[in-house]
């Protein structure tokens, strides 16, 4: 048996922020450049993957199974700027045959940030998750 596990990842685009800016300006990230990276990053590798996915589900009647390890900043991204991959995860998630592992809200390294910062990234995911299967429950049901 082969298990698949499938760990996402998006960079936060920083904008160029000046020294002259500190205490003036708290607009640290470029929003276009997030937006654009985000959708790109949607048409040409997470969509004809999750539609791989569906694929391989479907011929194998539900055999086919793996993970996803999916940061709850992602999710964000993703809600902000690419609506349709969230529902096509949602319908993949729907299937049985995807286990989402819990896993920080943003991308860190668990033995470098303290044991309440771990602690409060890992509640914040748990809360995305429920949301998550609620929205899942009501969409479904």
């Amino acid at each position: 048996m082969v298990s698949l596990l499938f760990s996402f990842h998006q960079p936060i685009i920083l904008r160029n922020y000046h020294f002259l800016e500190i205490g003036k300006s708290s607009h640290y990230f470029d929003e276009e450049k997030q937006e654009e990276f985000v959708k790109l990053q949607s048409e040409s590798c997470y969509k004809p993957g999750f539609l791989l996915l569906q694929d391989l589900i479907q011929k194998s009647q539900g055999a086919f199974r793996c993970s996803f390890a999916l940061p709850g900043y992602v999710i964000d991204l993703w809600e902000k700027y690419t609506p349709d991959l969230i529902k096509m995860l949602k319908d993949l998630l729907n299937s049985g045959c995807i286990e989402w592992q819990l896993q920080t809200y943003y991308d860190v390294q668990e033995d470098r940030v303290s044991k309440k910062e771990l602690k409060t990234q890992l509640e914040s995911k748990r809360r995305k998750c429920w949301d998550w299967v609620i929205l899942l429950a009501k969409i479904y049901c």
